[in-house]
């Protein structure tokens, strides 16, 4: 609940244009749509690959947010040292 309150709070005093927020998890929906809708700002939603069952249900609950799926190949892209 802390993050979804942070990210419209932020939204309203400026502190972001593009948010990139990695979750499926349906309850970030009403935060989103605010921030979208209300604050006029971009947001981004990245779902892992194993998710997309949820991923499916926050996108039809949120509008004009954009959908980045991420994939095996991406993570497995990524090197950590």
């Amino acid at each position: 609940m802390g993050l979804a309150v942070r990210l419209v709070r932020d939204a309203f005093r400026d502190e972001f244009d593009h948010a990139i927020l990695v979750t499926a998890d349906q309850d970030f929906a009403p935060a989103v749509n605010i921030v979208v809708m209300e604050a006029k700002k971009r947001v981004s939603i990245a779902y892992v690959n194993n998710s997309y069952r949820n991923a499916l249900a926050l996108r039809s609950k949120c509008r004009g947010a954009e959908f980045i799926q991420i994939t095996r190949k991406m993570t497995d892209a990524c090197e950590i040292s």
